[in-house]
């Protein structure tokens, strides 16, 4: 060897030192790829989170929509039996006018 250090050192030692190294460089390429991981795996739950926010928000709207489309057609159905009351009864249409309902 041409280098004195490295003379002190025995053939089973240099070896130790070389792989050692080794395994070092791959543990620190694997924390890498764990930390990497991590955080792909936070984006992707941050991302999801969102998504499922968004659909609620969605499911929200259309049952909000769905109940004020009912409300609407609860209230038609209602002027109609009143109407066919008023007519089997004999009365005039002014009767019943204060009723209002809230549109």
């Amino acid at each position: 060897m041409k280098d004195p250090v490295l003379d002190s050192y025995t053939h089973e030692e240099l070896l130790y030192e070389y792989f050692d190294t080794i395994e070092r460089e791959k543990a620190a390429l694997t924390e890498d790829e764990n930390t990497l991981n991590e955080a792909e795996e936070a984006v992707f739950e941050d991302n999801l989170a969102w998504a499922e926010e968004e659909e609620r928000k969605e499911r929200e709207a259309l049952e909000a929509k769905k109940a004020a489309e009912e409300a609407e057609t609860n209230r038609k159905w209602m002027r109609e039996q009143i109407d066919i009351e008023k007519k089997r009864l004999g009365l005039d249409d002014s009767f019943g006018e204060d009723l209002s309902f809230k549109e």
